[in-house]
Order: C-alpha cells, then structure tokens, then sequence
C-alpha cells in the first residue's frame, strides 16, 4: 500500500514526496505444512517532483490477503424496522419544509407590512381612511403570530433529533389562527375596494411606486395581499404530510394529530365563512336583478341553483328565469335589463314528479305549436302546482335532482309537514285552454260565449254551468273559489262525513 504525503520546502520550493512502501507477505511452507509470517518491510525514499515525472509507474500494490467471508445475519422473527429509517428521513424534510415556507411567508408578510401598509396607514396613497383601514385589516397581527410561529419552529429545528416535536407548537398557536378566518372572509372586499381605489391617479401611482421597491420583487399588492389567503391552507396539508412519515408510536404523533385536526377545522370554518359571505352576496345580487323588489336575503337563505325553464301557462308555454334556495323556488320573466317576479314557492311545501315524454300527467299530451312536449316535470305546492319543461333530457335530470335533493335536505331538518296534509293542502295543476275543445263534463264545445273555466281545486278545464258553485279552499286561503260540480260534491260530502264523526 503507498501512501504519500506532500511537503513544501519554501528554501529550494521543491515539494518532496514520501512514499511509504508496506509488504506484508504470507508464505506457505510446503515442506511442514506451517504458515510463516514475514516481518513487515518499511522503505522510505525522498525523490523531487522532478524524479516522479520521470518515473513513468509507481509500483504495483501487494497482493491483497483473502478475506474471510462474514457470517450471514441471523434471521429475526421480528419485524423489519428499516422503514423506520425512511420514515424519519421523510419526517425531517418534511419538518423542514414547514420552517423555510413559514421563513419565506414572513419575509413576505413583513414587506408587505413596510412597503404597503404602513404608508397607508400613515396617510398615504390618496385614499380614504376608511379604505385605508379596510385594505390593511388584520394585516399586521397575522404577521405577529407568523413571526411567533418562526420564532418557535427555528428553536426546534435547531435542536433536531430523532424525538424533537413540532406538534405542540402548533398547538399553543392554533387559537390565534382564527384570525386567518376573519380576513379571508373579507378578502373579497378587499380587493374590491382596491378596485375602486384604482380609479384615483394618486393611488395607481403610489402602487406603481411600491411596487418598484426592490424588497417587493415586482410583486404587486394584490400578490401580497393573498398570501395568507394561500397560507392557512398550506399549514394543514403541511401538518398533514409530517403525520404521514411520523411512526404512530412517535411522541409527536398524538401532538401532529390533534394539531393537524384543529389546523383543518380552522381552515374549514374559514371556507365555510367565504361560502357563506360568498352565498349571502348571490342572493342580494339576485335581489337586485327584479324590478319589483322583493325581499329575498335572508339569514338562514342560500343559493342553490339557476337556469331557464318553459313553464306551461294557461294560455301558452313561456319561458321562465328560475332561481333556487335551500327554502324557496323564485321564477320570473325577463324585462331587459332586469326581470318582472312571478311567483315564489315555498319549498317546505313542494314535490317533484316526473313527466314521461309524451304525457301531461294525464291522459291527453301536452302540445306547443303542434308538438308534443317532452322533458317535462310537474311542480306541485300547496300555493301552486304547473308543467314546466327543459331543453334537454340532461338540463330536465339536473333540474329534478337537485329540486329533489334540496326538498329532502328540509324533511332532513324537519322543516316539512307530514305527507298526507301536503296532499290535500296541495294546489291543482291546470290544464291547458288548449288541451280541450269541449267540456269534459257536460262535453259541451268551448266557444266565445261558453269560456273554458278552470276548477280551483282539481285543475280541469270546464264551462261555465259545470263550475257554477264556489268553495273555501285551502289553496286560496280558504277565500270562495270556483270549483266544478264533481268537486263541490265531493268537499261538500267530505266537509258533512267529518262534522259527522
């Protein structure tokens, strides 16, 4: 084996090099079957660099003695612990990823802070105050409790090791997170307002000038003012992956746990609140879209769903703007640029059913323009029932199921009354004028001077001496309504069999 050392002589600025030469040499006496050692031989020999360029080859290394192979490991029973390895090496990468994405975060929040904040809290941008205050929110405590989120983090990283824990410090801050909550809810006011800012000279030019601060990295105020938006979320998919890759007998894992719990309901309730805020803005935009004003805001209301319909009148089909809540069904028609309210339906009160292709609920088909209607479904209330029919077979199934969903949704709640009461409390569909020529009472033919009436408690089309008696229903508040001879017989039969009993 060589070994060589360099050594600079700063006389002659000649390097010499020693060359150690190390024979250790096993001999086997044939003779008496004896092995023999021989004494090691040390030869030292000084030569300049010049002597070693002419030296074309060093000499070759002794022959190597076999090794004796090394025993097989004993099998265990227990085990295998080298995913124990994996886990920990994945554990402190992920652990450090919390802490420099949490650096870079605060260096962000902390130019946001100084280059954005602060002016326009000192009076600058040309904005109002209330703006002002608005744009800057909660912006300065979330930076404190990033910075106290850093601060504990670095003091663990710094004293890693196999059994350092991160859960408890998110733990102690969890609380304070909620803060997160309340701007993101506001967010879109925010931006909003710096919307309308932006139409002021002063204020694009002041952000102009920020901007080009060097600290902001031509990031703009708007990519500021997100980040914690971004960075609640980040924190439990952050949690999430150290869980991942930390043994569950680890004493952190309880401690991930239950942070990573908390840190996901933070987050949840902040979606929550911007679902909510978002929802409640929907239906005040939808309010403002009427002409009649109606009152649909509403604390407990939400927005569902939205589209067009073909509502099957009295006199013709017409189209209709339908808008869904998790309590009302409001339809209208459009009166460019806004639309004219024609009835809200209480969906507490409501069913669905479903008309085949062909099949008006009865036995004669509905027609437009000659043709058969399909994609069609009744909606029937105590307030009022129709036919209303959608483009397609897909736009009538989506209608269907989520008008379904959102009545069974308050049956869930107990928000309806029983069945059986919907039932007799129910409003009748009307038919059509033009479903029938004649009455299919009398079959008396429908002309100018005997008109198609309508029987208010079973929907069909009569004439005028087949509807001549009026009854108190509940579909009409109980206020004299017109019914047919057939139907008038039947309540009145009822009305006597129940005071009877």
């Amino acid at each position: 084996m060589f070994k060589i050392f360099e050594n600079n002589n700063n006389n002659n600025n000649i390097n010499n090099i020693l060359i150690t030469k190390n024979d250790n040499i096993n001999t086997n006496n044939k003779n008496n079957s004896q092995n023999t050692n021989n004494n090691s031989q040390y030869n030292t020999v000084h030569v300049t660099n010049a002597a070693i360029l002419e030296k074309q080859t060093l000499p070759p290394p002794p022959t190597q003695l076999a090794t004796t192979p090394q025993a097989a490991p004993v099998q265990s029973n227990h085990p295998s612990l080298d995913h124990l390895a994996a886990f920990t090496t994945m554990r402190d990468l992920k652990s450090k990823e919390i802490l420099t994405t949490e650096r870079t975060y605060v260096d962000n929040m902390k130019i946001l802070v100084e280059v954005f904040i602060n002016p326009f809290k000192a009076g600058e941008g040309g904005i109002s105050k209330e703006h002002a205050q608005a744009i800057c929110a909660n912006i300065p405590d979330i930076l404190l409790i990033g910075i106290e989120l850093l601060g504990n983090l670095e003091e663990k990283l710094q004293n890693w090791s196999n059994q350092q824990t991160i859960g408890d410090t998110f733990q102690r801050l969890t609380p304070f997170l909620k803060m997160y909550t309340n701007y993101t809810v506001g967010f879109d006011n925010i931006l909003n307002i710096i919307t309308e800012c932006e139409k002021n000279s002063t204020f694009t030019t002041f952000i102009q000038k920020c901007t080009e601060d060097p600290r902001t990295k031509k990031l703009d105020l708007r990519s500021y003012l997100i980040q914690p938006v971004q960075r609640i979320t980040r924190y439990h998919m952050l949690l999430d992956e150290v869980l991942k890759h930390t043994d569950p007998s680890h004493i952190d894992y309880p401690l991930l746990k239950d942070s990573y719990e908390k840190m996901k309901k933070v987050t949840n309730d902040a979606n929550d609140a911007i679902k909510k805020n978002e929802n409640r803005q929907k239906v005040f935009e939808i309010q403002k879209m009427f002409l009649n004003d109606p009152k649909f805001v509403a604390p407990h209301r939400e927005f569902i769903f939205e589209g067009s319909l073909t509502k099957v009148c009295r006199k013709a089909c017409k189209k209709r703007v339908v808008f869904l809540f998790n309590d009302i069904l409001v339809y209208g028609s459009s009166i460019p640029p806004k639309l004219l309210l024609h009835g809200t339906i209480e969906l507490d009160h409501c069913r669905i059913d479903d008309i085949p292709d062909g099949n008006s609920g009865g036995s004669s088909s509905i027609s437009l323009n000659g043709s058969v209607i399909v994609n069609a479904f009744q909606i029937c209330s105590n307030k009022k029932s129709f036919v209303v029919f959608a483009d397609t077979p897909e736009l009538k199934m989506q209608w269907m199921i989520v008008l379904t969903e959102t009545i069974e949704k308050l049956k869930e709640k107990g928000k309806t009354i029983k069945k059986e009461k919907i039932k007799h409390a129910e409003a009748p569909v009307w038919a059509p004028d033009e479903s029938a020529d004649n009455c299919p009472k009398c079959c008396g033919p429908f002309s100018l001077l005997n008109r198609r009436h309508h029987c208010r408690n079973c929907g069909a089309l009569v004439c005028g001496k087949c509807s001549e008696m009026k009854y108190k229903l509940p579909v009409t508040d109980y206020k004299p309504a017109r019914v047919c001879n057939l139907c008038y017989e039947n309540l009145t039969a009822t009305a006597v069999g129940n005071l009877t009993v």
